[in-house]
């Protein structure tokens, strides 16, 4: 579905011109622009790949779920989008820093140009999305929950596949190896699935040491 976001025109500079956000950590830079808005407590931020554009998702007034958009070099930001559902999910491109995509609570994920505010709405999950992955090779964007994961085909977006899992063992992440064409899916249980992205006929099996009772948390590529 494309649509087209209003750009709100509640805009505004970010911080003074004398102001160096550059001498500032990373979270520190993040605190000070949700005070500068003054829009609330921040839900959720993305950084684009080249560091122009950051989007902050905070809840206004009344509980309305805000996504602003900030730009690092211009030195501005504006509100891009109001949502009822809170953000579960949010992610730049990792190389068109002016793509974003946006997943809510009502199982919807959303691909936001940030520039000229056009839509497009992915939708598939049966329950709210916690990550959405696009790798730098492979054509593909990934979006995942603890039950499912989907693959959607890039730049059109539609839905190509759904991933067989068990579901009985709950996805922990799932997404690409880093400049390699590979899928990953990773679950608590410490079994990780791979597959080559273009021939997924073939599964590759990786499990944890026998005997070993952990309940995996996070999961990291080098």
């Amino acid at each position: 579905m494309r649509g087209q976001v209003v750009l709100d025109d509640i805009t505004g500079n970010l911080v003074p011109h004398d102001f160096n956000l550059g001498t500032l950590k990373t979270t520190r830079k993040l605190m000070t622009l949700v005070e500068i808005l003054g829009c609330g407590v921040s839900q959720d931020a993305a950084l684009s790949c080249h560091s122009t554009f950051m989007a902050v998702t905070t809840v206004g007034e009344s509980n309305t779920n805000l996504v602003y958009i900030v730009h690092l070099v211009e030195n501005r930001y504006y509100l891009l989008k109001r949502t009822v559902e809170p953000c579960t999910a949010l992610r730049f491109h990792p190389y068109q820093e002016n793509i974003l995509f946006l997943a809510t609570d009502s199982r919807s994920v959303y691909r936001i140009d940030v520039i000229d505010g056009t839509v497009i709405k992915m939708e598939g999950h049966r329950i709210p999305v916690v990550g959405i992955q696009s790798g730098s090779r492979s054509p593909l964007v990934i979006t995942y929950n603890h039950e499912e994961v989907l693959l959607w085909s890039w730049p059109s977006l539609s839905l190509m596949s759904r991933l067989r899992l068990d579901e009985a063992v709950p996805v922990m992440w799932a997404g690409h190896v880093w400049q390699r064409d590979e899928l990953i899916v990773s679950f608590v249980t410490g079994t990780v699935f791979i597959w080559h992205s273009q021939n997924r006929s073939q599964q590759h099996t990786v499990q944890p040491p026998d005997g070993l009772q952990i309940k995996f948390e996070s999961f990291a590529l080098s």
